[in-house]
């Protein structure tokens, strides 16, 4: 087990399940050679081994949703991804997916209706755009 692994997974992406866990790992250089995409991995125990999911990656070269742009949260009983849009400039915007499916043999996520969930204002600190949104459910129906 490598724990430095375990570190940057759980940083960004991990969903326990009743007796696995999943994450996602980022591979993202706005240099070239460009790299835009998200691996997705699976484990029986958070420090335990690792094993690549064979959809990965989940994401390839596509410079709208590659990289998170927030914690994976729970809202109505729907599990949502949040993603940076960095197509024209880093954290255009952020945007919404639905993670339909999720085993250690499938992956599956959908556009949400109402994307981009946050952008740039055209003015002031967030003049130019947003890469990261910390969602709180602050009551039942909010």
């Amino acid at each position: 087990m490598d724990i430095n692994f375990v570190k940057k997974i759980a940083k960004k992406f991990v969903i326990r399940q009743a007796n696995w866990s999943i994450g996602i790992d980022e591979e993202f250089h706005l240099s070239y050679p460009y790299i835009f995409k998200s691996n997705l991995y699976y484990a029986n125990d958070l420090m335990g081994i690792w094993i690549e999911h064979p959809q990965s990656p989940v994401i390839e070269g596509d410079r709208k949703i590659p990289r998170l742009g927030g914690r994976v949260v729970m809202h109505e009983n729907k599990v949502i991804k949040y993603t940076q849009d960095d197509e024209y400039i880093y954290g255009n915007q952020v945007r919404a997916f639905e993670i339909t499916k999720l085993t250690t043999e499938n992956y599956e996520e959908r556009a949400v209706s109402n994307n981009p969930i946050i952008q740039g204002s055209g003015r002031g600190w967030n003049k130019i755009g947003m890469h990261n949104i910390n969602s709180h459910q602050i009551d039942k129906n909010k």
